[in-house]
């Protein structure tokens, strides 16, 4: 009965002996588990940081092209502005001159007037 009663003692030891190996294989394999959960979120953030820093980039050429285009503008402006200034001095000019060449007229009023008043 010794024996048997050694023999059932020795056979419980073992299993609980095996219950706690395998509670420790099972808490490492959490463990590990939980370790490339980790790493894939890592590495999920670094993918995410780098496409946050080239989003970032883009952003920033954009804002140097708009003030480029900006800059353009203005000075596509300052050309319309000085084109219509030509435009209108060509324009006077023109009105000059067919004033002055106007059939049966003898030059401005004020040309006209001062003939006029010289030989009076």
């Amino acid at each position: 009965d010794d024996e048997n009663e050694d023999s059932l003692a020795e056979k419980e030891e073992n299993e609980v002996d095996q219950d706690e190996d395998d509670d420790e294989d099972n808490e490492k394999d959490e463990e590990d588990e939980d370790k490339e959960v980790k790493s894939e979120d890592n590495a999920k953030e670094d993918a995410d940081s780098a496409l946050s820093e080239d989003k970032d980039e883009k952003e920033e050429e954009n804002d140097d092209e708009d003030e480029d285009n900006d800059v353009d503008d203005d000075e596509d402006e300052d050309d319309d502005e000085d084109n219509d200034d030509d435009d209108e001095e060509h324009h006077d000019d023109e009105d000059e001159k067919e004033e002055n060449q106007t059939p049966g007229r003898q030059g401005t009023k004020e040309e006209n007037s001062a003939s006029h008043t010289s030989t009076a």
